[in-house]
């Protein structure tokens, strides 16, 4: 079983990482990774015996003065994720795209760095870059998966190269022929059982990331067997990070504000891949928007009317000049977002996306796109952020 906590990315380039407790698929190994002050100290147990098999804590700089304090520093990354092998191996993901191999006994047997030592150039060009550092875990899986008497460690990034690490060199292995197989079918077979899973929880946020990850690897490997799953995704409404934008105008008190609003992280998720597994998606809002008030206190959630007619027909109503409620009584509020522009995905036998771009809160100009956006890498790159 693997178990991360996405660190948490604040203003600027402040980032917290969360204590971490991950077990083997077995239940045998339990890895634990917590902060009681300014380091994480590691631990491994056998829960059959409780015995404790081994411990480490994370190296830290010589006491140093910065103006008129003393302080330590980390000389190695926080962890984000840790998994563990029914074998005993361990794997520590650290920082922005360190992986360490801890063996059973305890030993770090390698240490790799993605950017550097397996992705490619190509790879490099689908991490994300901000202000916290680059990005690549968004949508990623990772697993351990057994090829005859070999134990590697893989890593599938939301782009989809499959890059695979021998546990006991930490050598890249090629992800071709049988491998690939077998790493396909374990993919699989996470999307399957986390989406399972996800119907009968009661808190889905608390297990988030692989849920949306099952959802997303569901349409990426045409899983025609989760549409029912995925349908019943579509209803949660689990929204993500808020987003405030810029505005192309000054915001029209108690109107609809395009420059704050928050995505619907699980149901886009599973609207993408519903339409990869050539099925329409219900009508459901994948987008929350602010009602624009200079006054303090808690910001109000526009509601959309109810849509009279289906999201094809109310297109050829939209015309320039439109007021964001005009367009959101047609066709409903966007599937997507990018700065000041709205993306409908309008499904039929010829899909294609809308664009409408906005001009100081009113419609400048729309454009039909084929083929449609959800065919293209363009969303996935949007839902890597949640």
């Amino acid at each position: 079983m693997i178990l991360s906590a996405a660190p948490y990315i604040g203003f600027a380039t402040d980032i917290s990482y969360p204590d971490i407790t991950a077990q083997s698929a077995s239940r045998q190994f339990q890895v634990t990774a917590r902060s009681p002050d300014k380091s994480f100290v590691y631990e491994c147990r056998d829960l059959t015996n409780g015995t404790i098999l081994w411990s480490r804590r994370q190296s830290m700089s010589l006491p140093k003065r910065v103006g008129r304090k003393t302080v330590v520093t980390p000389e190695e990354s926080s962890p984000f994720a840790i998994s563990v092998s029914d074998s005993g191996w361990t794997i520590l993901l650290k920082g922005e795209d360190e992986v360490t191999a801890v063996a059973p006994t305890g030993e770090d047997r390698w240490i790799r760095h993605l950017f550097k030592d397996v992705f490619s150039r190509d790879d490099n060009r689908h991490v994300q870059v901000s202000s916290a550092g680059r990005r690549w875990t968004g949508l990623a899986h990772w697993y351990f998966v057994e090829e005859g008497e070999h134990r590697r460690f893989a890593i599938r990034p939301w782009w989809g190269r499959r890059l695979v690490l021998d546990l006991a060199t930490g050598e890249s292995v090629p992800a071709t022929g049988g491998l690939a197989k077998l790493c396909e079918e374990r993919e699989a077979e996470f999307a399957r059982e986390w989406l399972r899973r996800a119907q009968t929880m009661e808190d889905v946020e608390d297990q988030f990331r692989p849920i949306v990850t099952a959802a997303h690897l569901a349409g990426t490997l045409r899983l025609h067997e989760t549409v029912a799953d995925l349908r019943r995704l579509e209803s949660f409404e689990i929204l993500g990070a808020f987003w405030s934008g810029s505005s192309d105008g000054k915001g029209v008190e108690g109107r609809l504000d395009l420059a704050h609003w928050r995505p619907y992280s699980l149901r886009r998720t599973a609207q993408l891949s519903l339409r990869r597994l050539g099925e329409r998606p219900s009508a459901f809002p994948a987008t929350q928007f602010e009602i624009h008030s200079k006054a303090d206190g808690v910001p109000m959630t526009y509601e959309p009317p109810p849509l009279k007619g289906d999201r094809e027909a109310g297109v050829e109503a939209i015309q320039a000049h439109m007021t964001p409620e005009d367009v959101a009584a047609q066709v409903g509020l966007p599937d997507f977002n990018d700065g000041g522009t709205w993306y409908y995905e309008i499904d039929g036998a010829n899909a294609y996306t809308l664009r409408i771009d906005w001009k100081v809160a009113r419609v400048e100009n729309t454009q039909r796109i084929t083929p449609p956006l959800w065919t293209t890498d363009r969303w996935d790159r949007g839902l890597t952020g949640f």
